[in-house]
């Protein structure tokens, strides 16, 4: 059979049309049994090796995020074919004529003309590379729709699964196709609650092989009976279900809650592998395991089968492991991390990558991993995609760490080649983050940052990817204070207020401030006391692309009280000191500023320092381990910081503090 069943809809479930910014037409080279695609503005032309399961397309660089998916959903697959409790539920690929309920040799015949000259098409369809589209089958399929009705449960499945076996059509609304495998779709839904749970699973499976798992009705039909009748499957079957909850990606945390407590069973019942297809439901989902025993658990099972897990498995886990993270048990995480790091160099750039990303998600400062990933990319970087890099990048800015190999210089020599630029075409989004966080580590590529700003690849960017808007803003910021030597396109100022919304409230007099307001407040009742007044204080965002609102102190006399020269001044505009007048900022760090149990502060917030210094501010930097719960040790810690001001300048306004205390 000249095309794998894991390929039959791929024409219709991939559209190789591209929307690259210059218009630009590349053209891969074909090698032999490998689908190619040429000039990706125009249908594509596939081939493909028979002997591989999964959807190999070979391109002048790494084809978009569809590839890995399809790896991860083909592997889990693999995973349960090859294990004999599964067999009476999933369909072994590849799909042949030999290998269906009722196949073209079985003695069984059906009684319906209609199935009968559909299996004859269907044979001569895959001897002749045959397609479903062709105008001569159209009659054959509309009289089987027909008769879809009357046919038996074995009869309807062995009709999918000859649908199988035609040649992709070019969409899953090509007109015969859709006409199909929407009426299969309508009375697999009608037959549902009839079936036993094998059955069910098996037909979609089928609808998996199809690729219509996601859009077809089925498949969410079958996924709510189940949620339902937990109690009914067996701990292969659960496997089996989230299986399909990943092909159907989203899916309410509220159904996904009914699963917690079978799973604290299945878990501990299954193999390592089994255990990343159940991972895999959970992170497509977007949805997290709100039960810690149970990650607890897998976490004891990955750390224990660590040697044997192949790479696809521990990626899924370390992608659940980070959406599913508990802060309040970080200390759980630890052992697994320190455990992994001397596998990283056996491990794939994925698995590397993401164990760096589950650290960091924990708020872990490691540096060993950190080296150690790093070197990884290092001795690999020929191969690994620009948006891996991007990820690792993102892991050292938030821990402001440099690390000890050559990393950065070899990556701005990938992210400029041409053989990176489909990949930036299809996640243009990795550019405008790999500029960000090179700007919390404080350096600045003026090519990059002319190809970030450049206004056609912003307006390219925001119709591709909007949720990248906020980091367009971010980064025209820290130019403008960090990078004098860039003169290229800039945000305009209605550009600049997209981060309005983000930034967090000042305190209140309600009891709804957070812990971090309260202090804000605190400090604030303080200095008033400390300056006779609160003509010389002020709580504002000096710098708009910063979350946090800071406490500012004019230290220098002036007539007029901060609040009313500032009071209309422009939330989206950085407040800059006026020349001659000394300003200090009280900068409160809460804890979410620091690496986990340690006081390494994260890039962010070192970027924040080194920024409020470069506009002019003298800094107190106040960290949350120093603060004082109490009221008269707090006021006393003010004073102190007070003091240290006074040292490093000469205050013109009186300091004459109106409370006793603070003396």
């Amino acid at each position: 059979m000249k095309l794998s069943v894991f390929c039959a809809s791929l024409c219709g479930k991939y559209r190789f049309v591209t929307h690259r910014w210059k218009c630009k037409q590349f053209i891969s080279r074909a090698s032999q049994k490998l689908a190619f695609v040429q000039q990706l503005n125009h249908p594509c032309a596939v081939a493909l090796n028979t002997s591989v399961a999964c959807a190999l397309f070979h391109s002048s660089a790494t084809l978009c995020a569809k590839r890995f998916q399809e790896r991860e959903n083909e592997h889990a697959h693999n995973i349960m074919s090859n294990i004999n409790s599964y067999a009476n539920s999933v369909v072994k690929n590849p799909v042949t004529l030999k290998n269906g309920l009722l196949n073209s040799y079985s003695s069984e015949v059906s009684s319906l003309r209609e199935v009968n000259r559909f299996a004859e098409v269907t044979h001569q369809a895959v001897l002749h590379d045959l397609s479903l589209e062709d105008e001569h089958f159209s009659e054959v399929i509309r009289y089987l729709v027909q008769k879809l009705p009357y046919v038996s449960d074995a009869e309807l499945i062995q009709i999918i699964h000859f649908l199988c076996l035609w040649k992709p059509s070019p969409k899953s609304y090509s007109t015969n196709f859709k006409l199909i495998w929407n009426a299969l779709d309508y009375e697999c839904v009608r037959r549902l609650k009839n079936w036993d749970v094998d059955r069910k699973l098996l037909v979609s499976d089928y609808w998996f092989h199809l690729r219509l798992n996601r859009i077809s009705q089925y498949n969410r039909s079958l996924i709510i009976d189940m949620l339902e009748n937990l109690n009914l499957l067996s701990n292969n079957q659960v496997v089996q279900l989230m299986f399909y909850i990943n092909l159907q990606r989203k899916l309410p945390q509220i159904l996904m809650k009914n699963l917690e407590e079978k799973l604290r069973i299945v878990i501990n019942s299954v193999s390592i592998e089994e255990i990343g297809i159940v991972c895999l439901g959970f992170f497509k989902t977007e949805n997290k395991l709100t039960d810690f025993n149970t990650i607890q658990s897998i976490i004891n099972v990955f750390c224990r089968d660590l040697e044997k897990t192949n790479n696809v498995t521990i990626v899924s886990i370390l992608k659940f492991l980070k959406k599913s993270l508990h802060l309040s048990h970080v200390d759980s995480y630890l052992p697994l991390l320190h455990k992994c790091i001397s596998h990283i160099p056996k491990w794939d750039i994925l698995a590397s990558v993401h164990l760096a990303l589950l650290a960091t998600e924990c708020r872990i400062y490691h540096p060993l991993l950190l080296n150690t990933v790093t070197e990884k990319f290092v001795a690999e970087i020929r191969s690994a995609r620009i948006k891996d890099c991007t990820k690792l990048l993102q892991c050292l800015s938030h821990f402001n760490y440099f690390p000890e190999s050559k990393f950065h210089e070899l990556f701005f020599e990938e992210i400029f080649k041409e053989s990176h630029q489909a990949e930036i075409e299809i996640h243009p989004q990795i550019l405008v983050y790999a500029a960000l966080y090179y700007a919390y580590l404080g350096h600045y590529n003026l090519d990059l940052l002319h190809r970030v700003l450049d206004p056609e690849f912003r307006n390219y960017c925001y119709h591709k990817c909007p949720d990248a808007m906020n980091a367009f803003a971010e980064i025209d910021y820290c130019v403008s204070i960090e990078c004098k030597d860039y003169i290229g396109p800039r945000l305009s100022k209605e550009e600049l207020k997209i981060l309005e919304n983000r930034r967090g409230n000042w305190p209140s007099d309600s009891r709804n401030n957070n812990f971090f307001r309260r202090l804000l407040r605190d400090f604030h009742e303080i200095l008033e006391d400390a300056l006779n007044g609160k003509e010389n204080i002020l709580i504002r965002h000096i710098l708009p692309h910063m979350y946090s609102p800071d406490i500012i102190i004019r230290l220098t006399e002036n007539s007029q009280s901060l609040s009313k020269l500032y009071d209309d001044y422009p939330s989206d505009s950085i407040l800059i000191p006026p020349k001659g007048e000394i300003w200090a900022c009280f900068v409160i760090s809460p804890s979410f500023s620091f690496a986990f149990k340690s006081h390494h502060l994260t890039g962010n917030m070192k970027m924040k320092i080194r920024q409020l210094e470069k506009i002019g501010y003298k800094i107190l930097f106040c960290p949350f381990y120093e603060i004082p719960l109490n009221t008269a040790m707090k006021k006393k810690y003010v004073k102190e910081k007070m003091d240290i001001l006074n040292s490093i300048c000469e205050p013109t306004i009186s300091m004459n503090c109106r409370n006793k205390e603070l003396l």
